[in-house]
């Protein structure tokens, strides 16, 4: 606009042109940025954006863009995972998974995944434990182990009994409704 005009030639500018930019947009995607990137997120999954901005010093549209466009990866519960997952693991996971818990004598119960008759711990627990780990790294998985431990038995009594009392009251309603599904009534 021409009072950015006149602001840049009071303050002593005497050309026109636009000034020569030290950092072109088409040098920040170069393949070179786009291996390291590739290489830092092999490293830890876990990475975020700035971490790689204050690595690399690029902006967090490049970044955007090498993640997306070039790597093909997305954040999925705080990991970068590739986009599209292979279509056959995708029907091979759940039978491994079956089979592993069969091997190690686990009774598998059948039932739907958000039934009403579920354990509190789906509802109570996880949730809870989730949230004050949710900000927190690990350095190994015993390490994990070890901080779900620790929060389990902080859980007080009085948190318990109101965690029963309301898993009672829950199947109850349940009961009442002969089994039909019901929302927070």
């Amino acid at each position: 606009t021409v009072y950015n005009w006149f602001s840049e030639f009071q303050c002593g500018r005497t050309f026109l042109c636009d000034s020569v930019k030290v950092v072109h947009p088409h040098l920040l995607l170069s393949s070179i940025n786009v291996n390291a990137m590739c290489e830092m997120i092999e490293r830890d999954r876990h990475i975020t954006y700035r971490e790689i901005q204050a690595s690399l010093d690029i902006d967090m549209k490049a970044i955007h863009t090498i993640l997306h466009d070039h790597l093909s990866v997305r954040k999925l519960c705080s990991r970068w995972i590739p986009h599209e997952p292979v279509f056959e693991a995708q029907k091979q996971a759940p039978c491994q998974t079956v089979d592993f818990l069969s091997s190690k004598n686990v009774e598998l119960m059948t039932h739907c995944p958000y039934s009403p008759d579920l354990s509190r711990n789906d509802f109570f627990l996880f949730p809870n434990i989730k949230k004050k780990m949710r900000s927190e790294r690990f350095e190994s998985p015993e390490a994990t182990v070890k901080t779900f431990r620790t929060l389990i038995s902080e859980v007080t009594a009085s948190e318990w009994k109101k965690c029963f009392e309301n898993w009672f009251e829950h199947m109850q309603k349940y009961i009442n409704l002969k089994g039909e599904y019901f929302e927070k009534q």
